[in-house]
């Protein structure tokens, strides 16, 4: 009878741990779907001088800033090119230099490239945003589209991108003058919006100005979701960094409140940091190469601890987010994320450009940067 019982007890225990095998593969699967492989990064090109922002072009060259340097230099066919698209004279130290490109939303027929920089003259120092037209891989004249815009040694921001309105955003820091960054009339601590030839367009949301949105103080990346929203990173003093949702004509408080402050005359952020990360780039993954988990999703990088992080949302009737870690290469502080035409999502370095791959299941290795790793328990709301 022993020997019966015992044989009884362990068919019931291999039924139940099968059950719970089905139960855990199938009948949970979006609480417990086992990863199809894991993140890591595949060098594109290394030994730059800091290249501090990225954008492709549609035959898949790369245009590239060198921060201090003040060249946009060209990657083509894996090879960077000799000479460079241009040379600019840029006061490059600190938190100045040539900031921020992007390229014309209509390249191959208006082939045109922005940049955002800091120079100097015999009145002082400024920011500018001006525009190149590219014959092949050689830069035209300039045009000066936003001239003798503040500058300062920090907080410049200096980031560009065209919104699905196909209007040229730029981010410009506070410029060490917090107090600009409440005031509309004036372009500091702003996200400013513009018609690709620097005309201010008739309909932003403050009358007679650039300023599509205010009270930030030191924006390095920004990109616009998929359904056209505006996502940004914004950098707090001693903390309190942040990841938020760009509403139109919103104001986000630096610098009366910083972090995840109930006030309600400012938008909240979507995640907040404190110790600080340093955010830097900010884009949404479009392509399929990194499987369906990561599609549509908002990627940004830290230069303080130059670790890749995803923004996830909690798709309910009450939307919020939280934020994974999902890359810490332990190569240098990020300076910029771009989802590129190609599928694959590209990350820069102070000495390099690398882009972010899925290894199978079968190749996975102990390293760092293990896939979805929570940083935030706490889940934060939408701003409606």
């Amino acid at each position: 009878m022993n020997r019966g019982l015992t044989v009884v007890v362990t068919v019931l225990v291999v039924v139940l741990i099968a059950v719970g095998v089905f139960l855990f593969l199938f009948i949970f699967p979006p609480l417990f779907e086992a990863p199809t492989g894991n993140l890591a990064l595949e060098t594109v090109h290394e030994g730059l001088n800091t290249p501090v922002a990225l954008s492709f072009a549609p035959d898949g060259r790369i245009f590239y800033n060198e921060l201090q340097a003040g060249s946009v230099r060209i990657i083509k066919d894996g090879s960077v090119l000799p000479a460079p698209f241009v040379a600019l004279d840029v006061v490059g130290r600190n938190e100045m230099g040539l900031l921020g490109i992007a390229l014309d939303p209509n390249f191959g027929t208006e082939p045109f490239v922005y940049v955002f920089y800091t120079y100097q003259d015999a009145t002082g120092t400024f920011n500018r945003i001006s525009r190149f037209s590219a014959s092949g891989d050689v830069a035209g004249s300039e045009e000066v589209l936003l001239d003798r815009l503040p500058a300062n040694s920090f907080h410049n921001s200096g980031r560009l991108g065209f919104g699905p309105d196909d209007l040229l955003y730029a981010s410009l820091g506070d410029t060490g003058d917090a107090d600009q960054a409440q005031d509309s009339q004036t372009l500091p601590g702003k996200i400013l919006r513009m018609h690709r030839d620097g005309v201010q367009p008739g309909d932003n949301p403050f009358s007679s100005s650039y300023t599509y949105l205010l009270g930030i103080r030191n924006v390095f990346g920004f990109d616009f979701a998929p359904d056209g929203t505006l996502f940004f990173t914004e950098n707090g003093p001693f903390g309190n960094d942040e990841v938020n949702l760009g509403l139109r004509g919103e104001n986000y408080g630096w610098p009366v409140v910083q972090g995840a402050d109930p006030d309600p005359r400012f938008v909240p952020p979507l995640a907040v940091f404190t110790p600080a990360i340093a955010p830097t780039g900010l884009a949404f993954y479009t392509g399929d190469r990194l499987g369906p988990t990561h599609s549509q999703a908002a990627f940004f990088g830290s230069w303080n601890f130059g670790r890749l992080y995803r923004l996830v949302e909690n798709a309910s009737a009450d939307p919020s987010f939280r934020t994974e870690l999902v890359l810490d290469p332990g190569i240098g502080g990020v300076l910029d994320v771009v989802d590129a035409p190609d599928g694959y999502l590209y990350v820069s370095f102070p000495d390099r450009i690398a882009r972010v791959i899925l290894e199978p299941v079968s190749s996975m290795a102990p390293v760092p940067g293990a896939l979805v790793i929570v940083m935030r328990e706490a889940w934060f709301a939408r701003p409606s």
